[in-house]
């Protein structure tokens, strides 16, 4: 999936405004999945997301199906602007999820956002 020099390990190469990780592993752009951070790993559909923010104000965060590529689905699950208050930083992916549930096996996109810190966006899968 990824080969050597693949990974830009420079934080201002990650292609957020700020750190983000899912399931313990960081959020990394690639070659692969243009504009896109991506994590290598599956994880779960609970799994635990930490982003690298000061304890302020809350976050809102989207959460979108797509493809293996990175494309999209039509009518996939769309959780738009969901605000979370997460001074610690952590949040789990069920919380972002509009049932509330750990999220299905499959692809997706996650973006956060915060009003004065800029977005992350991330692309993953889940095991």
């Amino acid at each position: 999936m990824l080969a050597a020099g693949d990974v830009i390990l420079s934080r201002t190469e990650r292609g957020n405004d700020f750190a983000l990780s899912l399931g313990g592993h960081d959020a990394l752009l690639t070659r692969e999945y243009a504009g896109l951070a991506s994590i290598s790993a599956k994880i779960p559909g609970d799994a635990s997301v930490t982003v690298d923010l000061p304890a302020e104000g809350s976050i809102s965060v989207q959460l979108l199906s797509c493809d293996g590529s990175g494309h999209l689905r039509s009518g996939g699950i769309n959780a738009a602007q969901i605000a979370i208050s997460a001074p610690s930083g952590r949040f789990s992916l069920a919380e972002a999820a509009p049932s509330h549930e750990a999220l299905a096996p499959g692809h997706y996109v996650l973006r956060v956002m915060h009003q004065k810190h800029g977005e992350a966006r991330v692309f993953f899968a889940v095991k």
